[in-house]
């Protein structure tokens, strides 16, 4: 897809939960976009969580990661080794030149194909231009509200 056919940028809130805690994380969210995301550069931007992924971080097991760039496959990697993540921006890019100069207020809407945002272990929101990823997380997730995002 080329930069001029990318469509209007979208915004899906998540918040299936088991009582009070989300039912879902990071990992579940993947398995429903690796239609989309394996080709994609992701970078990860203040991500919080507990869990494994989280140790050599730490000496606890709870830390948060300034940022950082991964493929998908160790996007995916990490997704298995965190017990859950509370806070967070995870961003897909087409072109990994195309993360120079990006500030944290241009994120996640300038250049991400797919962005998804953990927020204070409540929810989470997937940001997307194509709306076949929001099909199908709504068909994967049963609370699920789908909004335009103002750019």
């Amino acid at each position: 897809m080329t930069r001029g056919s990318l469509k209007r940028l979208s915004v899906l809130t998540i918040r299936d939960s088991s009582g009070e805690f989300l039912s879902f994380d990071l990992r579940d969210i993947l398995d429903v976009i690796a239609t989309w995301g394996t080709e994609l550069t992701w970078v990860l931007r203040e991500v919080s969580g507990s869990g494994p992924a989280f140790e050599p971080h730490s000496s606890e097991t709870s830390e948060t990661f300034p940022e950082l760039t991964l493929t998908w496959v160790d996007l995916v990697e990490f997704s298995q080794r965190v017990g859950q993540i509370y806070d967070g921006m995870f961003s897909g890019m087409r072109d990994p030149a195309s993360l120079a100069g990006i500030d944290g207020s241009e994120f996640p809407w300038k250049n991400a194909e797919i962005s998804l945002e953990a927020v204070d272990s409540s929810y989470w929101r997937v940001f997307a231009r194509e709306s076949e990823i929001f099909a199908a997380l709504s068909a994967r997730f049963r609370d699920t509200e789908l909004r335009p995002l103002l750019e």
